[in-house]
């Protein structure tokens, strides 16, 4: 799946350009062979398992984030992006970076990056990031809370190339979250609310080992990686432990060339994720919500994926089967294919089709709390289960600097964890929401589908346009996968100008239209009846936003961001309103 994230992206990097020149007669003939050569693009798939990915120094970008929706999300809090760093091949030029941005009241973001050996063998660096953010808004009930929501990441990595024998690379990383946690509860006497929230605190750590080799025909990898994270508190009022969670993952890959056009590969893996004592949700003899203690839950999945590429002049194609066995608390065995096809008959067209199943994903505490910083601290989470899934689409263009795009998608899942809200009665257009069903996940069956188009226009180096459009329905039990507000469309627009190489303006606006989160409720006054679905309103998200950087030089760099400048209201997800207007002005520096 693909976290589509709405992000302003920020060149901070320096443009270098070697010029060659000679004399030459005024007269001479040129001939020019153009060679088309198809690139093979594959889907990546989204393995969530305890690493670290680290990005290169040039690729920092301030990123907008709700911590509440999954991508594309809305805008809600502002951080700078993870400051991972020393992980590419290519040598930069600069060995450290600093970036600091700052918005009233408070929002605030530092990152900082350093490389203390970088040569042609070895490479090792360490990074540090913190990103805070507090406001006080009134939410649904009539509370005015403050929200306080603060992370620090700090991180080493090194790598060492063994020549002529292979890649050793290693990483560990450390990171904590501190929070208030809502908890809003009828008072009943007055049929108003009381904040009974606390704050909370999380930690997390990973530890990864990777080995690259190539042999002749044959490059083949093996890594270990280890994950731990840990909530500091249980839900309030609940007799039960603070919910930990280890994560585990071992993988084995080869890829053997047959030539320059093909090659056939294996992929094996093994991955587990386990939970401490937790809470479950069930309906009493009394038809209400009630939550009961779970001691322990473990996961596991084995993957064996066989393929076989090929590329030709035209196309590219990935032919491969996907077999996965389900081990721990729920078992289970899938196989189907895992396909992927590119056709390029020329350079102002192409198309693309993938076809997958048997697809099987642990979900750890720490990528559900990347989701949403709001998940309900003692729940624990069941894996996504695919049963399949078809995604195509085309890009027309470029014709004198314009492109369309058209996509869409449609899966189907055993399981997949969307949020809902718990209900045992319902007042005024709110849910008395039941106090430990906050920050709910129900794993249920469900049918993912969406599709869109886009319009792309470049004017030389001057000003870049996009305008697109994406729409999915809106049942309990279907929808965008990807959009865990549900919204049923979302219309973006953004303006990029240069009108000098060092200044960037950019202008956008977006709206996600008819959002809404899930209300579950009891059927009837019969416990196995089932139950009813409908929708809570979140609020549309209509955001204009704007942005400019300025690069001095290729070392120095000043930026502002601003996001939601006509301060529309919305909820980010249920429950938790949205900042108002945010943003970041900050420096950015290399060295």
């Amino acid at each position: 799946m693909n976290i589509l994230r709405h992000a302003t992206a920020y060149t901070l990097g320096a443009c270098f350009a070697a010029v060659a020149s000679a004399q030459e007669p005024l007269s001479k003939e040129i001939t020019v062979e153009k060679e088309i050569i198809p690139q093979e693009r594959e889907a990546s798939r989204l393995f969530q398992q305890p690493q670290l990915v680290l990005p290169a120094i040039q690729q920092k970008r301030l990123n907008w984030t709700d911590r509440a929706i999954s991508a594309p999300v809305t805008p809600g809090i502002t951080i700078l992006p993870p400051s991972q760093y020393a992980s590419t091949v290519e040598r930069q030029l600069y060995r450290g970076y600093v970036d600091v941005g700052y918005f009233p009241s408070f929002q605030l973001g530092a990152s900082a990056g350093y490389r203390f050996v970088d040569d042609e063998f070895t490479r090792a660096g360490a990074w540090l990031q913190y990103d805070g953010s507090q406001y006080s808004k009134k939410n649904i009930y009539g509370i005015k809370p403050t929200f306080k929501d603060h992370s620090l990441t700090i991180g080493a990595d090194l790598s060492h190339k063994f020549e002529e024998i292979g890649t050793l690379s290693a990483n560990i990383g450390y990171g904590m979250n501190s929070l208030w946690f809502p908890v809003p509860e009828y008072t009943y006497l007055d049929g108003t609310m009381a904040d009974n929230g606390f704050s909370q605190t999380a930690n997390r750590f990973g530890l990864g080992v990777n080995w690259d080799t190539k042999l002749g025909a044959l490059d083949i990898t093996a890594g270990i990686n280890y994950g731990f994270f840990g909530f500091s508190k249980p839900y309030t009022g609940i007799d039960i432990k603070a919910l930990k969670n280890n994560s585990f993952s071992v993988s084995l890959g080869g890829k053997y060339a047959l030539g320059q056009k093909s090659a056939i590969g294996a992929d094996i893996s093994y991955s587990s994720t386990a939970f401490t004592e937790h809470m479950d949700i069930i309906l009493d003899s009394d038809y209400l919500f009630k939550g009961f203690k779970v001691p322990s839950t473990s996961y596991g999945v084995v993957e064996f994926h066989p393929y076989f590429l090929s590329q030709g002049e035209h196309y590219s194609a990935r032919l491969g089967v996907e077999l996965t066995a389900q081990t721990g608390d729920v078992s289970g065995v899938n196989i189907g294919p895992d396909v992927r096809l590119d056709w390029m008959p020329s350079q102002q067209f192409s198309l693309y089709a993938q076809v997958q199943s048997a697809y099987i994903k642990l979900n750890t505490l720490g990528a559900m709390m990347d989701r949403n910083h709001y998940i309900n601290p003692s729940i624990a989470y069941m894996p996504t289960r695919m049963k399949g899934q078809l995604d195509f689409g085309l890009v027309i263009g470029p014709f004198a600097g314009a492109s369309f795009e058209v996509w869409g998608g449609i899966g189907k899942y055993d399981f997949a964890n969307m949020p809902v809200i718990y209900s045992n009665s319902f007042t005024g257009n709110n849910p008395a929401v039941y106090p430990m069903a906050w920050g709910m996940y129900l794993p249920m069956k469900f049918n993912s589908i969406h599709y869109g188009l886009a319009f792309n226009y470049n004017y030389r180096d001057v000003a870049r346009l996009r305008v697109s459009y994406e729409g999915a329905p809106q049942k309990h039990d279907e929808g965008y996968i990807e959009w865990q507000d549900r919204a049923k469309s979302v219309i973006e627009a953004s303006l990029t100008v240069t009108p000098i190489k060092p200044l960037d303006l950019t202008l956008s606006y977006r709206i996600r239209a008819d959002r809404a989160t899930c209300l579950m409720q009891a059927e009837g006054d019969e416990i196995f009846k089932g139950y009813l679905y409908s929708f809570v309103d979140l609020g549309n998200v209509n955001s204009l936003n704007f942005s400019a950087s300025y690069r001095f030089n290729d070392r120095f760099t000043i930026w502002a961001n601003a996001e939601n400048l006509l301060g529309e209201k919305w909820q980010l997800t249920y429950g938790i309103p949205n900042v108002g207007l945010t943003g970041l002005v900050g420096i950015g520096y290399k060295f």
